[in-house]
C-alpha cells in the first residue's frame, strides 16, 4: 500500500464533505487499506442543480477519498427506529398566540377596525 500521509498524523478518519451534505470524506490511507467494499465512484461534478460557487470545488480535500454518507440508524417513513421505547420531551410544548378573528387585520399592520 503506497500513501502520501503517514497513518499517524492526527487527521480524523472520517470528516464532512464542504460541497455536498450527501458526502462524507474518508482518510485516503484508510480508504486504501480496503476496510469493506471499495466506496462508490462520486467524485463527479456536484449536480446540476447546485449553485455555481459550488460547481468546480472538490467533494474532499487532499488526501481523502468521497464516499456517500452513512446513517448510523434506521428510518421507517420519517420515524427514526430505534431498540427502545419513545421518550417524551419534558419540556412542555411553547405557547401559541391566539389567531386572529375572521376579517381582522393582521397583525403590525398599524391598522384598527
Amino acid at each position: 500500500m503506497s500513501t502520501d500521509v503517514p497513518a499517524g498524523d492526527g487527521r480524523p478518519e472520517v470528516i464532512p464533505s464542504e460541497v455536498d451534505p450527501d458526502v462524507e470524506c474518508v482518510r485516503t490511507d484508510l480508504a486504501e487499506a480496503g476496510a469493506g467494499a471499495p466506496p462508490p465512484d462520486i467524485s463527479g461534478p456536484p449536480p446540476s442543480g447546485a449553485s455555481s460557487a459550488v460547481r468546480g470545488r472538490r467533494l474532499c480535500p487532499e488526501g481523502y477519498t468521497p464516499r456517500t454518507r452513512r446513517r448510523h440508524y434506521t428510518l421507517d417513513g420519517k420515524r427514526v427506529v430505534t431498540g427502545f421505547p419513545p421518550v417524551p420531551n419534558p419540556e412542555p410544548p411553547p405557547e401559541r398566540p391566539e389567531p386572529p378573528e375572521p376579517g381582522a387585520p393582521p397583525p403590525g399592520t398599524g391598522q384598527t377596525s
